[in-house]
C-alpha cells in the first residue's frame, strides 16, 4: 500500500506543470523574415522577390508568403493564399537548436488551416529557415534573411 501511495505521489509531482510553462510566453523581440528561396514539397526550389515577408511580434504574427503546392480541401470564397494570414491568438515557444541556432515554434489558435510555423534562426549569419505546416495542404519551407529588433529579456 505504501508503494501505491508513493507511486501516486511521484506521478502527481512529475505531471505538475512548471510556472514557466503555465505563463503565456510571448516573443520579446520582433522578427521580420524575408524569403529568398521557396522549397515546395515535390517540386524544385524557386527564387522569390523581396515583396513577401513574415513578421512575428509580441501581439501578432503577420504572414504574406507565397504558396506552391496542392490542397486536400481548398477553402472556397477566400481570395487570399494559404500563406497570407494574420494570427492574433497563438502559442509561442523558443528553444536552442543545433550549432547555435534558435528554433521558434508558433502554434495558431485562431487559424484553421495552419497547424504550425517553425523558424530556425541562425544569429551569426542573419539567415533563417521557415516552415509552414498545414492541416489540409502540403507543407512548404522558405529560406531567407531575418531582421531581429528589440531586447532579448522577457
Amino acid at each position: 500500500m505504501k508503494r501505491y501511495w508513493l507511486l501516486c505521489l511521484l506521478l502527481l509531482v512529475s505531471y505538475t506543470p512548471s510556472p514557466a510553462r503555465q505563463a503565456a510566453v510571448r516573443p520579446a523581440r520582433t522578427y521580420t523574415f524575408v524569403p529568398e528561396t521557396v522549397f515546395p514539397m515535390g517540386s524544385r526550389p524557386m527564387r522569390v522577390t523581396a515583396t513577401f515577408q513574415l513578421v512575428i511580434t509580441r501581439d501578432k504574427v503577420t504572414s504574406y508568403l507565397p504558396y506552391f503546392g496542392s490542397a486536400d480541401a481548398p477553402a472556397y470564397g477566400n481570395n487570399n493564399g494559404p500563406g497570407d494570414f494574420t494570427l492574433l491568438q497563438f502559442d509561442y515557444s523558443e528553444e536552442p537548436g543545433k550549432k547555435g541556432a534558435t528554433i521558434i515554434r508558433i502554434t495558431p489558435r485562431d487559424k484553421g488551416d495552419v497547424r504550425r510555423i517553425e523558424m530556425t534562426y541562425f544569429p551569426g549569419s542573419a539567415y533563417a529557415d521557415v516552415s509552414l505546416i498545414f492541416n489540409r495542404r502540403q507543407s512548404i519551407r522558405y529560406r531567407g534573411q531575418v531582421t531581429v529588433s528589440g531586447t532579448a529579456g522577457r
